[in-house]
């Protein structure tokens, strides 16, 4: 049961790392208020940096993704086979109950038999 928890689990994973990244692109895309040309090494530093760390969850995001996609896929493929086992389970409990079924009846069948024939030698031994 915790293969099923397993793709909500990566979409809350993907959900965050996009949200990373976009705030990383937001804020990596505002004017800052330093004077143009005081600290334009380290500004561009610290813009980099987001940008670097906005690229790696975006990567992160593709990778559990394509997680996401295997697992879905291997999940499918087990509930097919359990489906197709309970399917045979199923036919061959259908099976089994009409072949006692069949049994019963035909052990009731023979016993009204053995009764009418009973009741006709009873009949016959009256009418002699």
């Amino acid at each position: 049961l915790s293969s099923l928890a397993r793709p909500t689990t990566l979409i809350s994973q993907i959900t965050a790392a996009k949200r990373d990244a976009d705030r990383n692109d937001s804020s990596a895309g505002r004017s800052s208020r330093w004077v143009l040309g005081l600290l334009d090494e380290t500004r561009q530093t610290i813009q980099d940096r987001r940008e670097k760390r906005a690229k790696k969850y975006r990567e992160e995001a593709e990778y559990l993704s394509r997680e996401l996609r295997y697992t879905q896929q291997t999940v499918a493929g087990e509930l097919a086979g359990w489906q197709d086992m309970h399917e045979k389970m199923g036919r061959r409990a259908i099976r089994e109950f009409a072949r006692a079924m069949v049994v019963q009846e035909r052990m009731r069948l023979d016993g009204m038999v053995r009764a009418l024939r009973k009741v006709r030698t009873q009949r016959s031994n009256v009418k002699s």
